[in-house]
């Protein structure tokens, strides 16, 4: 064995020392520097429904291999990604439970919270209705594409739901009376009415749809406006 004077042989050992560490440091980084793996966004439009609390629309979207539950943005005529861009018109959260079969597609075996359920105001729907629908997934890791699901741009906005409804019947007119009632179609024998726009009409006939501010045939008098 070759004789290594004792100051040698320590240098070796701590360069072999110092190499150990700088090895680790560069492995500690390269960890650290990694970005957490995500696929594309995928998911499905699966229609729009109409029930008493106005349009929603159905759906899932997912980032493939990810459990996070995403943001969706829908956009009217056109996609976020067109030129020309689309009108942005609100966003929603896919964090509903899902089925196997969504699980599948969005390769998730933890998180399986990717279906929405989103309501249409009807704000929105006065100035969008009619105009395509589409819906993007929006990222949590990653460079992917906030890609549009499948089914965006092939159903529309639905008309806004109406302010309010017509009842069905107009309470009867009884007794004698000086007071002005407003209704559609009067259901009472009138003598005088008197049109929205103040003509005096006898006897008339009234057409339905039409207002007219009408007196019971039993009133002495007529009220003055």
């Amino acid at each position: 064995m070759p004789n290594i004077a004792p100051g040698l042989k320590n240098s070796r050992l701590l360069a072999t020392f110092a190499a150990s560490v700088f090895g680790l440091a560069l492995a500690s980084t390269a960890t650290l520097g990694q970005k957490p793996s995500g696929g594309r966004i995928v998911g499905n439009i699966d229609g729009i429904a109409v029930d008493a609390g106005g349009p929603h629309i159905k759906g899932w979207a997912c980032q493939q291999g990810r459990p996070e539950s995403l943001t969706v943005h829908i956009y009217a005529n056109e996609g976020a990604n067109d030129a020309p861009k689309g009108i942005f018109a609100l966003a929603g959260k896919a964090d509903l439970d899902e089925e196997p079969a969504v699980d599948a597609a969005c390769k998730d075996t933890v998180g399986r919270k990717h279906r929405f359920d989103i309501p249409l105001p009807g704000a929105i729907l006065v100035k969008l209705h009619g105009m395509p629908l589409f819906v993007h997934g929006i990222r949590v890791v990653g460079s992917v594409e906030n890609a549009a699901i499948a089914g965006s741009g092939t159903m529309k906005f639905p008309d806004a739901p109406p302010v309010r409804h017509a009842p069905a019947s107009y309470p009867r007119l009884t007794g004698r009376t000086r007071a002005l009632t407003r209704i559609r179609a009067c259901s009472i024998r009138v003598r005088n009415c008197r049109t929205s726009r103040g003509a005096l009409i006898r006897r008339p006939r009234l057409p339905p749809g039409s207002f007219y501010t009408c007196w019971p045939r039993t009133a002495r008098s007529h009220p003055q406006n």
